[in-house]
């Protein structure tokens, strides 16, 4: 009755039925999974600066693109600046 009821509730085809579906579920099942990358902040480069100016990358996202983390239902891990 609980997957019924949030299917209906928040499934985006309203008349559709599908609890995996649900956006938060499948965010949720994907955070649950293992990462196949590494797990860090974002950065310039896929190595960490030697320097420690890993900062940067949010530097040029103030100034540039303004990129966002994606969709947690769609993780593909955080973007570079290459």
């Amino acid at each position: 009755m609980f997957k019924q009821s949030v299917a209906l509730a928040y499934s985006p085809e309203k008349n559709k039925e599908d609890f995996e579906e649900v956006l938060f579920i499948k965010a949720f099942k994907q955070a649950a999974k293992e990462l196949d990358g590494p797990i860090h902040y974002p950065r310039m480069k896929p190595q960490p600066d030697p320097d420690g100016e890993n900062y940067k990358w949010f530097t040029e996202n103030e100034s540039k693109d303004k990129r966002s983390l994606p969709p947690l239902w769609k993780e593909t891990g955080l973007p570079y600046w290459e």
